[in-house]
């Protein structure tokens, strides 16, 4: 396990016209850690998210990956590196049966020519159903993903990143939705998923949840970090109280 960050997002400024989302937001991730990022809406989470990703370009700071500066590869090229996010809405093919939708994954990992993998499908398979037993979706392998409930296809999205190859998976609002019970089951492997070496980066509001499984948090409003630490010790200063919780 590394001991300095895998990635750090450095400064980064965003603006949409007069409208400023990112005002030097610094995060950083370390593989093996399950990072929270949390704030109120608004307050640029998702902004940041889609920055680090190459969806959005920043207007100013930096997006170190390996202590590389990335700030100007393109979307696809960060993927190459590991670098894999999930939206609010699960995006599955949703015609598609569960293990085939986390096979897709697989290739998307490899991309190999269609003479190289063709013969390989079962290795594939093993190695997608090795993923949906992580998330606990093995006993609906057959199913189309159409037919999962919500809660069930963000665990298959999950899976998918999995066998992807993700170095650094950034999630925004994967418990959105959820029940507690259920939401509590998600952030338990996304626990397992970062003890196995990756660095995960959630974008979460539950903080009452998530508190009990996450290693480290950072707080934003107003696109800056205000208060960041140990989830605890984030969910009980007065500063989040007050503009997060109401208190």
């Amino acid at each position: 396990m590394r001991s300095g960050p895998l990635l750090r997002a450095e400064g980064v400024v965003k603006k949409f016209g007069g409208l400023t989302a990112l005002d030097g937001a610094t995060v950083e991730v370390k593989a093996g850690f399950f990072t929270l990022l949390a704030g109120p809406n608004g307050s640029g989470k998702t902004t940041l998210i889609n920055v680090i990703t190459g969806l959005l370009t920043a207007d100013g700071g930096r997006i170190l990956y390996e202590g590389r500066d990335i700030t100007k590869l393109p979307p696809h090229e960060r993927r190459r590196l590991g670098i894999f996010r999930t939206f609010q809405t699960p995006r599955l093919a949703q015609r598609l049966t569960v293990l085939d939708n986390v096979v897709v994954g697989a290739l998307e990992r490899e991309r190999p020519a269609l003479g190289r993998w063709y013969g390989r499908e079962r290795e594939l398979e093993d190695l997608a159903f090795r993923a949906l037993k992580l998330v606990n979706l093995d006993h609906m392998w057959d199913r189309p993903a159409g037919e999962l409930s919500g809660g069930q296809m963000k665990l298959l999205e999950l899976a998918r990143l999995i066998v992807s190859g993700a170095r650094v998976m950034l999630l925004d609002e994967p418990a959105a939705g959820l029940n507690p019970a259920l939401a509590k089951e998600l952030f338990k492997h996304l626990k397992n998923i970062a003890s196995s070496g990756v660095a995960l980066l959630v974008v979460e509001h539950r903080l009452d949840i998530a508190v009990d499984y996450a290693d480290y948090a950072y707080f934003m409003h107003e696109g800056k970090v205000v208060v960041e630490g140990s989830p605890r010790e984030v969910f009980e200063n007065p500063l989040v109280a007050q503009i997060y919780l109401g208190g």
